[in-house]
């Protein structure tokens, strides 16, 4: 991705068209012919942070909820292409690569650009160079046929859970429960999210310890579980969340939504994590549903843990 020469120029929480900013706008078929035309006066070059500005104002015209600040958490783990028409930023993408595949998000396309076929191009590129990787993306319901003509397949869906947290009795589970604070205890947390996801995402957990908070669940000296919690948009937004079953990961979630305090709070859960039901009854209701979609053979996890909640749609 090379450099952009300066001759060629770059309270709710969610929308129900972008669900909060991680997801896949929507495309129509397009002519060739004028895909080429159009691509002529497009210029994709890598996102710069100097751009986070217009990038951010691209999102807060789409009604995504994400801070400059959020935008510049993302593109300092991972790498952006941005698209530029003249003076204008008209598009922009991240993608994450991690030691055992890649995920990509912050797809967003002007409204004045969109139908274009901008975003299936965009996607194209940041694949271009690791064709062998294994890539999972969020997508709109209207937007996964354009990912599905690239090789990308159903392979799930994410509830997206938002609102003022409400009390309850939290759940009760054997074990302790501790904020992970320490070098020794990251290391544990990142070799349990190995164990449950398979992606090999150092890198992410160490920054998000370093962002927000992290607590685990500790049984006989040994850690269980962990949940993170960090800002984020107009909240908070309480993941990942890895446990060995639902009880653990809720009482994880239980503990942060307690020192969380008034404001928005958000959980990415799959759809098969079984915390729908508990996450309405403290107050989070379901704002959206996206699709995952993957390309490529993704890690089979090898560890007795699973992911019930993603760090966010983009980062997953």
């Amino acid at each position: 991705m090379a450099g952009r020469s300066h001759g060629a120029h770059q309270c709710r929480q969610v929308t129900p068209a972008t669900a909060g900013g991680t997801t896949i706008m929507a495309e129509t078929l397009e002519n060739p012919d004028m895909l080429q035309q159009q691509e002529s006066a497009w210029q994709f070059q890598p996102l710069r942070e100097q751009d986070l500005p217009r990038a951010h104002a691209l999102s807060v015209a789409a009604r995504w909820p994400h801070r400059l600040e959020d935008w510049a958490f993302c593109l300092a783990l991972g790498e952006g292409l941005a698209v530029w028409e003249q003076d204008a930023l008209v598009g922009v993408a991240l993608r994450w690569r991690y030691a055992h595949g890649m995920t990509i998000g912050l797809i967003i396309v002007a409204d004045t650009h969109r139908g274009r076929g901008m975003a299936s191009q965009m996607v194209e590129k940041l694949l271009a160079d690791c064709a062998s990787e294994p890539v999972l993306l969020h997508a709109t319901p209207a937007g996964a046929g354009v990912y599905a003509r690239q090789g990308f397949v159903p392979a799930g869906q994410v509830l997206q859970m938002q609102g003022e947290p409400a009390p309850v009795t939290p759940v009760v589970v054997a074990g302790q429960i501790a904020e992970l604070a320490d070098a020794s205890a990251l290391r544990e947390a990142i070799a349990l999210d190995d164990g449950a996801t398979g992606m090999g995402r150092a890198a992410l957990l160490q920054a998000l310890a370093s962002a927000g908070r992290m607590v685990g669940l500790y049984r006989d000296g040994r850690l269980q579980a962990y949940a993170v919690v960090r800002l984020f948009g107009r909240g908070q937004v309480i993941g990942p969340v890895i446990a060995p079953d639902r009880d653990c990961a809720l009482a994880l979630i239980d503990t942060l939504l307690a020192e969380a305090g008034p404001g928005l709070v958000r959980i990415d859960i799959p759809e098969t994590s079984g915390l729908q039901t508990a996450l309405l009854a403290r107050g989070l209701q379901q704002v959206d549903t996206v699709a995952v979609m993957a390309k490529g053979a993704w890690p089979i996890p090898a560890g007795g843990s699973s992911r019930f909640a993603l760090a966010s749609q983009a980062l997953a």
